[in-house]
């Protein structure tokens, strides 16, 4: 069974939170790799989807609350199921891009190469704080 806690890397890649030392990329400067994991933003929706942001542009959803996006026993791989959830999943976090370039946009005058999630750029958590990588579930959705 998928686990329920899915997310992707943004692209192209930028820090989230505080900006780097001025004099990246310095290779005199040193960045401590796991300050790229730092959580930097989390929240809980109503609509049953936690949410929360790694500094180094992880964006990370739990879905087991939210039905659409859940999956459960019966879903088998490459059933009608598993490749609704899996859709209802990557519309989601397409839906999630476009309102982080609109804000990034507005807020910032920032514009950057429009991203979209595909099924390959889906990786597969155990929760929200653990990484377990892509599901071979999320490439055989391409296949049905």
């Amino acid at each position: 069974m998928p686990l329920d806690v899915v997310g992707y890397y943004l692209w192209p890649p930028f820090w989230v939170g505080e900006p780097p030392p001025p004099s990246f990329p310095d290779p005199q400067i040193i960045i401590d790799v796991q300050d790229l994991e730092r959580e930097v933003y989390s929240k809980s929706l109503q609509a049953g989807i936690s949410v929360s942001v790694l500094r180094g542009g992880l964006f990370k959803f739990d879905l087991s609350n939210w039905p659409p996006g859940r999956s459960d026993d019966s879903c088998l791989p490459g059933s009608v199921e598993s490749y609704r959830f899996w859709r209802n999943r990557i519309m989601l976090m397409n839906a999630h891009l476009a309102c982080l370039h609109s804000a990034l946009w507005e807020n910032q005058h920032l514009g950057s190469r429009k991203m979209v999630v595909s099924p390959w750029d889906v990786i597969q958590l155990q929760s929200l704080a653990g990484f377990v990588g892509g599901g071979s579930e999320v490439w055989q959705m391409q296949l049905v």
